[in-house]
């Protein structure tokens, strides 16, 4: 592409020193009605440019190269629906930086009224464009949050199931336990367990196999005890109440387990204890909140829960 003939006289825009008078090309993307109506008397075409403007020649704002006076710059190709002098301003003493555009200077210290025309459109589309920019940002950070509050949501909804699944089993579990105190007392365990005829023993001991399974039943109830350490807050009173069963069977348990050679001791005891629990029984389930209730009745398919008489 031919850039003109005297093109190469032309320094490129970074390279314009003070006290002179400039001439720009508009875009034609610039020269909207609304910047024609605005800056109607800034705006110039061919005709009316003055020859000694017309003379130092035409800068492209796209590109920043000079070129001789032309309607569509020469290197790339933008086409100018009018133009525009720029003055900028004279030297003050004070040296510019290597590579710093007189007209960005301009506008820093905006000095000159004629040089705004052109660049004050350049601001306001930019201004404009980080506002989208804010705006979508916002709408991102919204969305960002929603999905945070649902992530939240979910994940108090899965904890609360969790906690839900872990204190119904370990009622289940204490309410094993209770029973499995109460056959060994009366010596009906190994009748239950296997199936032999129920006799209470003369001696009054239990065997060692009713020790190791009264063992690992509390092992596993203080296992699911743990998990319900920290109840959602509709489940609090609840959880204290099961702390008050789950105390009962520990009672009972620790009292078989250390005195094995005196069983008919504990029968008075192990009686009263199973009183309080159905007690607490009662008590649990006027506290229990929905939800609670409704797992009750679920897992009772699946789980011995008939002294729950939900």
């Amino acid at each position: 592409m031919t850039h003109g003939k005297n093109s190469s006289n032309v320094r490129p825009l970074h390279q314009l020193t003070g006290g002179r008078k400039w001439l720009i090309g508009v875009p034609n993307t610039m020269a909207t009605r609304q910047w024609k109506i605005r800056f109607r008397s800034e705006a110039l075409n061919t005709q009316n440019i003055p020859e000694h403007v017309r003379a130092s020649g035409l800068y492209c704002p796209a590109c920043g190269k000079g070129q001789v006076l032309s309607r569509r710059c020469v290197y790339c190709g933008c086409a100018f629906a009018c133009y525009v002098i720029m003055e900028t301003p004279a030297a003050s003493g004070e040296k510019q930086q290597p590579g710093t555009s007189g007209s960005s200077a301009s506008i820093k210290q905006g000095r000159s009224s004629r040089f705004f025309p052109l660049y004050k459109t350049t601001i306001d589309n930019f201004t404009a464009l980080s506002l989208r920019i804010r705006v979508i940002a916002v709408c991102v950070l919204l969305l960002c949050a929603i999905l945070a509050a649902i992530g939240i949501i979910q994940y108090q909804n899965s904890v609360q199931k969790q906690y839900t699944q872990n204190f119904i089993l370990a009622l289940y579990g204490i309410k094993s336990g209770m029973s499995m105190t109460g056959m060994i007392c009366a010596g009906e365990y190994s009748a239950w367990k296997e199936g032999v005829p129920s006799e209470t023993p003369v001696s009054g001991e239990i065997d060692s196999q009713a020790t190791a399974d009264l063992a690992t039943v509390k092992a596993e109830v203080d296992a699911l005890m743990a998990k319900t350490e920290n109840p959602p807050s509709e489940y609090r009173q609840s959880a204290l109440t099961l702390r008050k069963l789950y105390a009962l069977y520990g009672t009972m348990n620790a009292e078989i387990l250390s005195s094995p050679d005196f069983l008919s001791r504990c029968k008075a005891d192990v009686a009263a204890a199973h009183e309080d629990f159905s007690r607490e029984i009662e008590n649990l389930k006027t506290q229990m909140p929905g939800a609670l209730t409704e797992a009750f009745k679920k897992a009772g398919q699946k789980y011995d829960l008939r002294f729950m008489e939900l």
